[in-house]
């Protein structure tokens, strides 16, 4: 038995009478195409535009459509049947659903009837909810604490939830008399990699919001904080630091690398077309065909720690211009230059901050020094054509000259922006 398809079937009409004959009614009408003439214009389309133009700017002064422009180049559409009034939603499932809030700097004037007094150490996360007030506070802010706990493997970590809500804000607590002198926050990138952010504090003292950051203005999510992996550094005044690992849940309650890279600089020139000869003598270095010289002095060899106090001015102690600080988001080769009549024997680079490199690079051209008319150099190029990313670096030079053979280390502090904090 074979069935028909339904598309098949005849198609009839409730008001068929019969067959169709020439003469009926109902014969289809065939139309022919006809040629019509151009239409003789009437308005000069010069006055059209204007006109149009005109009538736009009038209907855009009388309603805006109330979209709201984005930190991010983007536009954010209001509230709809299919928009919660908050961003566009990302493609990554790390990023954070918060909404945004408004977009003036956070003060500490702004928080500080909601702070609360810690004495140990944790994270404090300073939320808000647009369009919500405290009848406690009288403010739309929040804050929620979580203390620092021990991984069991020799670390520590801190999770902060924030829910539906904007952390605008992250804070350090700690211990009485243990104020941190200074703080460095990393985030974890989807290649597992640290990456220094360029955080401020929203006061000066740490009694006044000197120890709570909002978050850097470069981001994409700024100005909230974005869900992620991060890590915390504290330099204390003892010349210890206090480092754990913190986590900020996703919408599905999973603590990922963020999915916001760092700033790639493009069109770079290779260290190994830089000619340093005419650099001072000491640490410089090269960007875009040119020699940067650094104001450091080379000696002994440096820890993390005590690279660190020597960068910090709260630490009372008289900077001995060990290491170099410099904003040098460009910088392809990282080197010393040495003494006329020099000759380098041996020279490495190690990364203090935020730890070891992995594979590190080899210095120019497989020997260690440029003999160009006889000036002795040693430059280190970073991994696959690439500037080298914010971090502490040291680089360990041995040489001889009349004296003898000679040894010193030069410091580097390439900073994640202009600001120093």
């Amino acid at each position: 038995m074979t069935r028909g398809h339904p598309w098949n079937a005849p198609v009839t009409c409730p008001c068929d009478d019969g067959p169709v004959t020439e003469g009926d009614p109902r014969q289809p009408i065939e139309f022919k195409p006809v040629a019509l003439g151009r239409r003789r214009r009437r308005f000069d389309p010069t006055l059209v535009g204007v006109i149009a133009v005109a009538l736009g700017l009038a209907v855009a002064i009388v309603k805006p459509w109330d979209v709201a422009p984005t930190t991010d180049g983007l536009t954010e559409l209001p509230p709809g049947p299919t928009a919660s009034g908050g961003p566009p939603p990302r493609p990554i499932a790390t990023d954070h659903p918060a909404p945004r809030v408004a977009q003036e700097p956070l003060a500490w004037g702004d928080i500080a009837s909601i702070v609360q007094q810690r004495s140990t150490w944790g994270v404090r996360a300073i939320l808000r909810t647009p369009g919500r007030t405290s009848a406690a506070t009288g403010t739309s802010f929040e804050e929620r604490w979580a203390p620092v706990r021990s991984t069991g493997i020799g670390g520590s970590r801190v999770i902060v939830l924030a829910a539906d809500q904007a952390i605008v804000a992250l804070g350090i607590t700690f211990p009485d008399g243990s104020a941190p002198l200074d703080v460095r926050i990393w985030r974890r990138s989807t290649g597992r990699s640290l990456y220094w952010l360029d955080v401020h504090p929203v006061g000066r003292t740490p009694a006044q919001g000197g120890l709570i950051y909002a978050p850097p203005t470069t981001d994409p999510g700024s100005p909230v904080w974005g869900a992620g992996e991060y890590r915390i550094d504290a330099l204390t005044s003892g010349g210890t630091i206090e480092r754990f690992d913190l986590g900020i849940p996703d919408r599905y309650e999973n603590v990922r690398p963020s999915s916001v890279e760092p700033p790639v600089a493009t069109e770079l020139v290779p260290s190994s077309q830089v000619d340093p000869m005419s650099v001072p003598v000491g640490s410089f270095a090269t960007i875009d065909r040119i020699g940067v010289p650094l104001e450091s002095v080379g000696g002994a060899a440096l820890d993390e720690a005590a690279a660190w106090l020597d960068t910090e001015a709260g630490s009372g102690r008289a900077s001995a211009d060990h290491v170099a600080v410099a904003y040098l988001p460009r910088a392809t080769g990282l080197g010393v230059r040495l003494p006329d009549g020099a000759t380098v024997r041996a020279a490495a680079i190690t990364r203090l901050v935020p730890g070891p490199l992995i594979n590190g690079p080899t210095p120019i051209g497989g020997g260690i020094i440029d003999r160009r008319d006889d000036v002795p150099w040693v430059v280190f190029a970073a991994r696959r054509g690439e500037a080298w990313a914010p971090g502490i670096y040291r680089i360990d030079v041995i040489w001889s000259d009349e004296s003898g053979l000679q040894a010193a280390a030069w410091h580097i502090e390439l900073r994640p922006g202009p600001g120093v904090g």
